[in-house]
């Protein structure tokens, strides 16, 4: 038996709630989507934006999509949020699983770069392995060792949470450093 699902969008910000409104809509074991907040006390799940996390009108468990930049304002209710997905880097299969986990009284916790912007350095090092270079090449037209180039590709892979330097730069692309 399919589980059916009631699910309700509140965000301020009209073309990221239509996208994740189609993404809800294509999967099987969602019942309903409501934009309403008036029908909030009869959903399964809400999809919620930082700023309408704290709304008393919604009281069942919470998705809330983070900001692009930046971390949220502390929010209130944290025993209502059951996952908080970055809007930058969240996939339609990540939203889905978000959702059918909340539905289920489970916590998600996403996994964020532990580190805050990049310096001017390391998004430079990333501009040139976007474009191809190797660590001599990096190293040549900055004007820096070898050694401290592969010094800062390694801190960048860290800041990033990337396994490798391709990961890096995958992960800089979508979240708009490079």
């Amino acid at each position: 038996m399919i589980m059916r699902i009631k699910v309700g969008i509140f965000d301020e910000h009209e073309i990221f709630a239509h996208g994740v409104e189609s993404v809800l809509r294509e999967d099987p074991a969602i019942e309903s989507v409501t934009r309403l907040i008036a029908e909030a006390s009869s959903l399964d799940v809400a999809v919620v934006s930082a700023a309408q996390a704290d709304n008393e009108a919604i009281s069942c468990p919470m998705v809330v999509c983070l900001p692009a930049r930046g971390i949220p304002a502390p929010i209130q209710r944290r025993t209502h949020v059951f996952a908080e997905l970055p809007r930058e880097t969240m996939t339609p299969h990540q939203l889905l699983g978000a959702v059918t986990a909340a539905v289920a009284g489970l916590r998600i916790q996403s996994t964020r770069p532990a580190a805050g912007p990049l310096d001017e350095r390391g998004r430079c090092v990333l501009q040139l392995l976007a474009s191809g270079a190797d660590t001599r090449e990096i190293s040549d037209e900055l004007g820096y060792s070898e050694r401290t180039i592969k010094g800062a590709i390694q801190q960048i892979e860290r800041a990033l949470g990337a396994r490798s330097r391709a990961q890096a730069v995958a992960l800089a692309v979508r979240m708009s450093l490079i």
